[in-house]
């Protein structure tokens, strides 16, 4: 993947740029290739250094066979972890082909629901569902239940000593809304406009974070024509994401 990808889909040209506007794009590329960077170092790190006792224990007289078996463990696994950072930018970066048909979201997230409910459980997380009667949307089923799946993880990861993990829909005027609320740490103030940008994160010494939510934006907004959105909890405890789909669309296909 190259860099020039990336920085294509996030800025391309306008008709006019402010003196202002230039220097935060600017600043934006020179943190997307920062970010990068750090991933593909965190992901080949580990890989070289199994690689190199590997190496030293091949070189002594006695070989412990135990001792390579776990380094050859440790390659195999970072190896998966290497191919899944590439893969995340190359969902981030692929261009968007959706194909919309009306689709029931509260369906959607039921899936999705269904399938973090062991996770949840493992980290005593509560799902309250609040499915309310909205109607059919025209979505892409497979990218809407992409970005609906990393908004949940998002929430998930937030709540680190359990807590309660509220899903509801609700039609508001042309739009379907769904709401995914969680009561974990919440966003510092600042950090609330820069949460959907690329690599930003404030989920320190993780890997393969600040891409989630950049992704879910993008299909939101270029795949569906939507609106997503973060707030803090009004009671101080978590945030909610808001996601808003038109309930029809014109590029919508007709099924056939």
């Amino acid at each position: 993947m190259q860099v020039e990808e990336l920085t294509n889909l996030q800025m391309e040209e306008t008709p006019a740029w402010t003196a202002a506007e230039k220097i935060g794009r600017e600043k934006a590329l020179e943190e997307t290739r920062a970010f990068i960077g750090h991933e593909i170092k965190s992901a080949i790190g580990p890989l070289r250094l199994a690689a190199k006792l590997l190496y030293k224990s091949l070189g002594q007289p006695e070989i412990n066979k135990d001792k390579l078996i776990a380094y050859t463990q440790q390659i195999l696994d970072q190896t998966v972890v290497a191919y899944d950072v590439v893969n995340r930018y190359n969902d981030l970066t692929k261009p968007l082909a959706p194909i919309l048909r009306p689709a029931d979201v509260n369906k959607l997230l039921a899936e999705n629901l269904d399938a973090v409910h062991k996770a949840c459980a493992d980290k005593n997380i509560e799902i309250v569902r609040q499915p309310g009667h909205i109607p059919k949307v025209p979505v892409d089923r497979e990218l809407l239940t992409q970005a609906l799946w990393n908004v949940l993880w998002n929430a998930i990861e937030a709540m680190e000593r359990g807590g309660k993990l509220t899903v509801a829909t609700h039609q508001g005027g042309n739009q379907v809304v769904v709401t995914i609320s969680d009561t974990g740490r919440g966003f510092k103030p600042e950090h609330l406009d820069r949460v959907f940008e690329v690599g930003f994160t404030t989920k320190l010494g993780k890997q393969g974070v600040g891409l989630g939510l950049a992704l879910a934006r993008r299909i939101i907004a270029d795949a569906h024509n939507g609106q997503i959105t973060i707030a803090n909890n009004h009671n101080g405890a978590g945030a909610t994401v808001s996601i808003k789909l038109p309930i029809t669309n014109k590029e919508a296909s007709d099924g056939k």
